[in-house]
Formats: C-alpha cells, structure tokens, sequence
C-alpha cells in the first residue's frame, strides 16, 4: 500500500449541455450533458500520517495566494470528512492541494479535487471502498463529482476520467469509450456566475415548456445531436454545441453579458480571418467560455496564439491554451 499519492485533477467542459424543468421538491434541473476532460489540472499531494496524528490541509493558488472561503467548507475537506464518517474513525493525512482551475467559471475544479480526495483517501488510507461507496459520496458533495469518479482510474489503468453523457441530476454516467481530439482556447472573463443565481434566472427566463418536458426529453436530443457524430469524425463541430444556460448566465450577470456581447465577441470576429470560423461557447454554468479551433489551425501554435491576440484585444480577460485529453 503506498503511504502517499500525487494526482492531477482536470478540469472539464460541458460541451453540449441541455437542462429541464425543475423536479418537486427539491427543484432540482435534470441535466443531458457531453463531459469531456481538459489538460488544465490542480494538483493534489496525499501522504497518510499515523494513527493519532492530526490531519492537515494546506490549500493554495499555484502563484502562493490563499483560498479565500473557509477550509472546513472546501469541497476536498468534505470529501475528507465524509469518508471519515463513513468507515467511523479518523483517518489522519497531509493534504497539500495547489490550484489552477478557477472557481466559478463552470470548469469543475472544486469537483475534481474531491474526487481525488476520495480516490486517494481509498489509497493511500487502504480502506478498498467499492467505486458505489465513493459514487454514494459524491452525491451527497455536489453533482459533477461522480464523473471524475471513473472506475479506470481507481483501477490504476487510467490517470483522467474517460469522456461521458451525463444525465439525470448529474449522477448517471455513462463513459463514451473513444478518442475525441479537440484544441481549445479558454476564456476568463474577471467575473463569476453564482450556480444558484444562474439557476433562478433560467427558472424566470423560461417556461417549463420552453426548457424541455423530462417525459418527452426533447432537449436531451439537442446535445446528443452534437456528441455521437464527433467519435466518428474524430473531432468536434462547434456549430453543434449548444448550451441552456447562456442566456441565463447573461440575465444573471449583465456584467458578463456586455463583456461578451460589445468585447469578446467582436474581437473574435476580427481574428476569424487569421484563425478561421471562431464560435463562442460557454461551460457548464459559467462563467468561462471557449472556442475550439478547426483542425488546420489547431497545429503549429494556433491555440497559443490565439490565447495572446485575445488577451491583447481585450483588457481584463485572461486566456489559456488547452486540449481534450
């Protein structure tokens, strides 16, 4: 049994994502969602200590910036803890977690870490918890988490989780066993969007009507459109990609929306004869955005330096490179 473990926890896309009507009682939105993992990652360090010992958790920005909400409610310290209530004892560990993936932009960070957490606790702890004990956990931390939960990697035959249709309240996964190339710029805008408000401004922007009926699912073909061919061409169709709440994400912060509409999108326009047809996306709930570069401009540095020109036509974004792994 190794004593410690270093991990890598990606990030992920939502490359296509529909949403339903809220469910009674908790109204809480079904989801049909394309999951796939990018190369931006935090990295998590897990060294058990002895019996007695007193756990410690160091969690920081790669650059040394501190987190700035309380550890105790850092979805890796639950993570943590949950499993500790579960086996009914203690189960001491150094927890050194240094972070890249930015919180609140939709790209599952926080997500990712736990999952890590609960794969290394299993490690390095050799508690041997079945991969439905961890999936029972995770649904009780947060929706996104039982993607990166992947028996493969628990297993030790994968080191990202494989990409997934991602139905239900997020916690039916079912893997898609394929190679998917796809190079992307990340977009950054200075803002968030709050999960919770971005969810009330789709409740209020639509009826249920409008956002789908989960008896006839008619939104979840809208994503599925985008996601089956793409194993077959080997790579995604931006025109395809779609995402419910855009929309709302703008109505909740307009801020964004201006930023978007009167910034981003224009200077998009006006690098499109260098770098070809660029299509604005936006993951998850936001606020991040992305676009995915055709084929003959994905080579040769095309991602890198579209990153710069977008950073120097806009003032105040910040983009990154990345890739689907």
């Amino acid at each position: 049994m190794d004593r410690s473990i270093r991990k890598q926890s990606p990030a992920k896309l939502n490359l296509s994502l529909t949403v339903g009507a809220p469910v009674p009682p908790k109204g809480y939105h079904p989801i049909a969602s394309w999951f796939v993992p990018i190369d931006l990652c935090d990295e998590l360090m897990l060294t058990a200590l002895p019996p007695g010992a007193m756990s410690e958790h160091a969690i920081a920005w790669e650059d040394g910036r501190e987190i700035d909400w309380p550890l105790e409610k850092d979805l890796t310290v639950r993570a943590h803890r949950a499993v500790e209530q579960l086996v009914g004892r203690a189960l001491p560990v150094r927890l050194t977690l240094r972070k890249r993936i930015p919180t609140g932009g939709g790209l599952g960070g926080g997500s990712s870490d736990a999952a890590s957490m609960l794969i290394g606790l299993n490690a390095v702890c050799g508690l041997h918890l079945p991969h439905a004990a961890l999936v029972e956990i995770a649904g009780r931390l947060g929706s996104d988490i039982a993607f990166f939960l992947d028996e493969m990697i628990m297993e030790g035959r994968s080191s990202t989780p494989r990409h997934a249709w991602v139905t239900g309240f997020g916690e039916q996964v079912r893997r898609i066993d394929g190679k998917l190339a796809g190079h992307l710029v990340l977009i950054f805008p200075p803002m968030p969007c709050p999960t919770a408000d971005v969810y009330r401004a789709f409740d209020g922007l639509f009826t249920g009507a409008a956002k789908g009926d989960e008896a006839s699912m008619p939104w979840r073909g809208a994503a599925e459109r985008a996601c089956n061919p793409a194993y077959i061409r080997g790579g995604v169709d931006p025109n395809l990609l779609v995402n419910d709440l855009t929309a709302a994400a703008y109505a909740a912060v307009p801020a964004l929306a201006k930023l978007v509409r009167e910034r981003i999108e224009p200077a998009l326009g006006a690098l499109a004869a260098r770098f070809g047809p660029l299509r604005l996306h936006m993951t998850g709930s936001g606020s991040t955005h992305f676009v995915v570069l055709g084929p003959s401009r994905a080579s040769s540095g095309g991602p890198a330096e579209l990153a710069i020109e977008l950073e120097r036509a806009v003032p105040g974004i910040r983009c990154l490179a990345t890739r689907i792994v």
